[in-house]
């Protein structure tokens, strides 16, 4: 119990300190959302609003996880599902930010029912 609460803090801590840089470089390189004309004019006040902002809080997340498990892993399976689960949402909002850059000639990113999934 005490080691989650010390990773947990860790990577929180980590995340304030790489989280205003990562989202100041992300405006500055112009990775943010486009809004399709089609959409409400309320919705128009998000375009430019910087994506792939899960990289701040995962990337911490999960390396303080792996460094925090021992050598003897097997007996601390317990935290692979939820490392498992970090990396499958991670990697599916990695691929719907992608498809949502305003640099990108063809917009899209997932569908709904995919990220249902």
């Amino acid at each position: 119990m005490i080691n989650a609460l010390i990773s947990g803090t860790a990577a929180f801590i980590v995340t304030l300190i790489i989280g205003l840089p990562i989202v100041a470089y992300l405006r500055q390189a112009k990775a943010g959302k486009s809004i399709s004309e089609d959409q409400p004019a309320s919705h128009q006040v998000k375009a430019g609003t910087p994506t792939f902002g899960g990289i701040v809080i995962w990337v911490p997340t999960l390396l303080i996880t792996a460094s925090g498990l021992s050598v003897q892993w097997w007996e601390n399976r317990s935290i692979l599902l939820p490392v498992g689960m970090i990396v499958v949402t991670g990697a599916a909002g990695f691929v719907d930010d992608l498809g949502t850059l305003q640099i990108r000639v063809v917009r899209g990113g997932l569908t709904w029912r995919f990220k249902m999934l």
